[in-house]
């Protein structure tokens, strides 16, 4: 969680609640009673970061009343778009997008870092090949992999798109079966892709494949979060 009490406290309220609390908070109503727009487990919850909250602030209420609704503009605007991504057959009434082009697209839009996972590809995929153009902008560039029951596709994975960072799930036990079988794309950390689909060129094509594309930055960046705390308990290896 992130240190400073406010940045946490726009992390761990929900939606709604901060527009409340700044209401009550803007018509002087002392601080105990503004906290009964909360529910009451969610009072119990948030009492103790809410009060450092605003102490940071000098116990100014009218203050804190700003900086809540501030907090909840952010969440709504954080909140975003979500649009179907289809492959493979297509009506020609159909709403969403493509996963060919948009699986492309939204890697060629990555500033900082990517990270996303499959279980099988194909090196010729439009993923991979997206991938590559985003290490050699000096992108980094995490993909969690599954050599375990993929080998031969990791492997030219891991050639096709050279300075990136591959993970994969511990070796199984004699007689076990766990595969990496995520399917997803994460940008900077504000745009998230999940979908049925592989790296892999039927999957982004002529497989009929359904995922979101959730343009929202807490959703993202959970999905990172999960990935780093994996890493960081060795439920997550480096892929060699």
């Amino acid at each position: 969680m992130t240190s400073h009490p406010l940045a946490a406290l726009g992390e761990q309220l929900e939606p709604g609640e901060a527009d409340r609390l700044a209401a009550a908070l803007a018509m002087g109503r002392p601080w105990p009673d503004a906290l009964k727009e909360l529910r009451e487990e969610r009072r119990r919850l948030l009492r103790p970061l809410l009060e450092k909250s605003l102490q940071s602030l000098g116990g100014a209420a009218p203050l804190f009343a700003a900086v809540l609704t501030g907090l909840a503009a952010a969440g709504r605007r954080d909140r975003g778009q979500v649009d179907l991504v289809w492959s493979g057959p297509s009506p020609g009434n159909a709403a969403g997008r493509s996963t060919y082009a948009l699986a492309a697209d939204v890697i060629d839009k990555a500033d900082h870092h990517v990270v996303a996972a499959t279980y099988s590809v194909s090196s010729s995929s439009p993923y991979v090949k997206a991938l590559r153009r985003a290490t050699a902008r000096d992108v980094d560039v995490t993909v969690l992999v599954d050599p375990e029951h993929q080998d031969g596709g990791v492997a030219a994975l891991m050639a096709a798109v050279p300075g990136g960072r591959f993970l994969r799930l511990p070796p199984n036990a004699p007689g076990q079966w766990s595969a990496m079988h995520a399917k997803f794309v994460v940008v900077d950390d504000t745009v998230a892709f999940v979908t049925s689909a592989n790296f892999s060129d039927a999957a982004a094509d002529r497989n009929l494949e359904l995922g979101v594309l959730i343009e929202q930055r807490a959703v993202a960046r959970s999905i990172t979060l999960h990935v780093n705390s994996l890493v960081q308990q060795g439920m997550l290896i480096e892929a060699t």
